[in-house]
């Protein structure tokens, strides 16, 4: 996270093998990985207990999580963009 240049990382394995609970102890423990928290918002997003059936559900399911954050939810820049609906790719 905290690298020159983002990196994504994927997690691949057999079902029930742990991936989920690895993310989630992340979400859990990643301000203490970074040097400058303040700078990230990570949320820990279950698509189990999400009704996400169309690609815009999917974004509206993270844009509810992003607005949890106190930090999102007040600055006008970026909670403007996360409350328009309907949500779409751009």
């Amino acid at each position: 996270m905290s690298g020159v240049q983002p990196t994504s990382i994927n997690i691949l394995g057999e079902k029930r093998i742990g991936k989920s609970s690895l993310l989630y102890h992340f979400f859990q423990t990643w301000e203490q990985r970074v040097s400058d928290p303040s700078r990230y918002v990570v949320i820990y997003l279950s698509l189990q207990n999400v009704q996400c059936h169309r690609e815009t559900d999917f974004y509206q399911a993270i844009a509810r999580q992003l607005l949890n954050f106190p930090r999102v939810a007040t600055n006008p820049a970026l909670s403007n963009s996360l409350r328009v609906t309907p949500y779409k790719r751009i």
